[in-house]
This record gives structure tokens, C-alpha cells and sequence, in this order.
């Protein structure tokens, strides 16, 4: 019975006995990129909230002045936005995380390619290492109807490799991929 479970559960979600990916992140980064930043335990960084725990010290720093600007403004609302639909995400769960526990807390990256045929002509993608939620909430893009993707208006497609999300409130297709621990998100194949 403990066999037909495992083998089961690795045939139609992920092997959980697979190790993780043990290079570093930065390895994945194709060299052609036009920008590259990575962070090493970025949960360190953030609060429960996902407020950044060092944000009155760099408003007292030369950071203040920016703080001014419309520019930071605006952001600021988008990543207030961003930051509530998380939270009203990881309610719905059975259990309590901090989101950077479930992806991207060790090790986050992100690489850019300017002038692509992607949405607002920048290609981007993530790369952060996920752990056992991770793992599963990219199963259930590989099986959108056993987890009620679809009944919220989201198609996938999958060529073995990228999984293709889109429809439901999403503006443009996102892609997704996974390297053992490791999940990639972008914008562009």
C-alpha cells in the first residue's frame, strides 16, 4: 500500500524524495540576459507581512528623497496590492507560511531581456527555490481540473518541459517550469 502511494504520488505530482537542485540559482540564468539580480536568504529580509524589516532605516537614509516621488508611490500601491492578494492567498490554505518559506526565501533571482517580443517588450523570469508547497502548486498547473483552476477560467498547456497558464485574471500568459527544488515563472517561452 505505502508503495502504490509513493509511486502514485511521484508518477502525477513530484518525487518527494528528490534532492535539490545544488548549484546555485544564478546557474540556471541564461548568459545572454540584459539584467541579473539574485538574493541569498531573502526571508531575512521580510517580516511575516512581507514589509521590508530594514524600511525606516533606509527612509532615514539617502532612500528618504525617493520615498518622495510619485514613482515611489506608485510602485508602493502595487506592491501594497501584491503584497494583500498574497495574503488572502495563503489564508485559503490548510495551514500558516510565510510566503517566502514556500518560494523564493533561500535563493531568489530574477534575469531580464529588454527589446523581446514580450509584454511591454521586457522578457523576464524568476527563479527561486520552492519547497514542498512549491512543488505542488506547480502539480496542480500540470492538473488545472483536480484542483479547480479551470472552473476559475484558467487553461494550461504543457510541452513536457513549460507549462503555459493563462486566461482567469492574468493579462498575459505565464510560464512555468521546475528544476528539482528550483521554480521558474516568467513571462516569455
Amino acid at each position: 500500500l505505502g508503495f502504490t502511494a509513493y509511486f502514485s504520488f511521484a508518477t502525477f505530482l513530484f518525487n518527494p524524495l528528490e534532492g535539490s537542485y545544488g548549484p546555485d540559482v544564478a546557474t540556471l540564468v541564461p548568459r545572454d540576459v540584459d539584467v541579473f539580480v539574485a538574493r541569498a536568504d531573502l526571508i531575512d529580509d521580510f517580516d511575516s507581512e512581507l514589509v521590508l524589516r530594514r524600511a525606516d532605516e533606509l527612509a532615514a537614509g539617502p532612500w528618504g528623497s525617493f520615498a518622495s516621488e510619485p514613482a515611489f508611490a506608485s510602485l508602493r500601491t502595487q506592491y501594497d496590492a501584491v503584497r494583500e492578494q498574497v495574503k488572502q492567498q495563503l489564508a485559503q490554505l490548510p495551514m500558516s507560511a510565510h510566503p517566502l518559506s514556500i518560494f523564493g526565501g533561500s535563493d531568489l533571482a530574477l534575469a531580464g531581456w529588454f527589446d523581446k517580443p514580450a509584454p511591454g517588450s521586457v522578457e523576464w523570469a524568476v527563479y527561486g527555490r520552492g519547497n514542498w508547497l512549491a512543488k505542488f502548486a506547480f502539480a496542480a498547473l500540470e492538473h488545472p481540473t483536480w484542483f479547480g483552476l479551470d472552473k476559475q477560467g484558467f487553461t494550461t498547456s504543457s510541452d513536457g518541459e513549460v507549462i503555459e497558464l493563462q486566461g482567469g485574471t492574468l493579462e498575459f500568459p505565464l510560464y512555468f517550469s521546475r528544476v528539482r527544488d528550483v521554480l521558474v515563472v516568467s513571462n516569455g517561452r
